[in-house]
């Protein structure tokens, strides 16, 4: 399949931590206006373009952003695996000097949210998992793969341990390399 990266986390995240010598695979990314506009609807395009299935990597919000693309997941000619990372919010912002400042962080940068995506799952006629392992999230892709089944995978992370596993693999890298 091909792979759309949304921006934000999932970009960056991609570009540190995916291995260089992998399968060859067809990458999808864009930068829209505030970073997460449109993702679904790109990954769509993108789909329509390789003629193949897709599986879109995308954040909460970018997905609360463009929930109605959903309409275009349910109709594509193409499956199409969104993979939807909710965080409830803006994990990116814990990497800024703002993070700090608790007394307006949650409310003004975080913008935790509070949704799941099961309904709208449904409520599109997407198939659903939300697996909590490693192993149920790979089951779940290949599962999906395999039926040629659009649908939603959604991974529940926290914002704070993400930040503090990202701080953690910086200095692992950065003791390797010394």
């Amino acid at each position: 399949t091909g792979l759309w990266v949304a921006s934000s986390m999932p970009i960056r995240d991609l570009d540190s931590f995916a291995t260089p010598d992998g399968p060859p695979l067809a990458v999808g990314a864009n930068r829209w206006a505030s970073g997460i506009d449109g993702a679904i609807a790109s990954a769509c395009g993108f789909a329509a373009g390789l003629k193949t299935p897709v599986t879109a990597l995308v954040g909460d919000l970018a997905a609360l952003h463009d929930l109605n693309s959903l309409t275009m997941v349910a109709q594509s000619n193409q499956p199409m695996v969104i993979v939807i990372l909710n965080n409830n919010g803006g994990g990116i912002f814990h990497f800024l000097p703002v993070a700090a400042c608790e007394d307006v962080f949650e409310r003004y940068f975080a913008a935790g949210h509070g949704f799941t995506f099961a309904e709208a799952a449904r409520q599109f006629g997407l198939a659903y998992q939300a697996p909590t392992t490693p192993e149920q999230f790979t089951t779940s892709l290949r599962r999906l793969h395999s039926e040629k089944a659009s649908g939603i995978i959604e991974v529940q992370t926290d914002r704070r341990e993400n930040h503090a596993h990202h701080l953690w693999l910086i200095k692992a890298v950065q003791q390797r390399l010394q």
